[in-house]
């Protein structure tokens, strides 16, 4: 079974899986494919919201990776609550272009050297250190993945003749 999705005027047909990278929209495939940066956001234990830019790194079935400092506030928020927010959006375009990908995930802290090996695959860095042994006990960071629950996008309508602007669920 299929469900279609409109962005812009535009169809598209996804499987009743999570979309791949090819099954998203042209535009936002590019914003994947060249924004290096995102916005975490996730919950402290104390319940306020805690938002993080960080560098990711992206595999084809919309897996986000990350490294950080396991003391650092948004690491420790996922240790207590794994669901987080992931928005990537081009900040380099005018208001009318401009298109975002919102991502529900559940992130974890990979461990095993057989997860670290898989997401090193991904997660490509010039900066730190990024070896299997520098993101491991005693080291301070590790690596993280977040896989995507639900996917939306941004785009625009009119509601009563005025503009409006709103998430379009992209369909799973």
């Amino acid at each position: 079974m299929h469900n279609t999705f409109m962005i812009c005027n535009y169809s598209y047909i996804i499987r009743d899986i999570m979309p791949t990278r090819s099954d998203l929209p042209p535009q936002i495939q590019q914003i994947i494919d060249t924004v290096q940066f995102a916005t975490l956001s996730t919950v402290c234990e104390d319940g306020s919201p805690w938002g993080t830019p960080l560098f990711v790194c992206w595999d084809e079935h919309l897996n986000a990776y990350w490294a950080s400092w396991t003391n650092n506030q948004h690491s420790r928020n996922v240790a207590h609550c794994p669901d987080a927010f992931l928005t990537i959006f081009n900040t380099n375009v005018d208001e009318d272009g401009a298109k975002a990908l919102y991502m529900q995930m559940t992130i974890e802290e990979l461990n095993t050297p057989g997860q670290i090996s898989k997401a090193l695959r991904y997660y490509q860095t010039p900066i730190g250190e990024t070896g299997l042994d520098d993101l491991q006990p005693p080291h301070p960071r590790r690596i993280y993945k977040a896989t995507p629950n639900k996917l939306w996008t941004n785009t625009w309508g009119t509601h009563n003749g005025h503009y409006i602007d709103y998430r379009k669920m992209i369909s799973v």
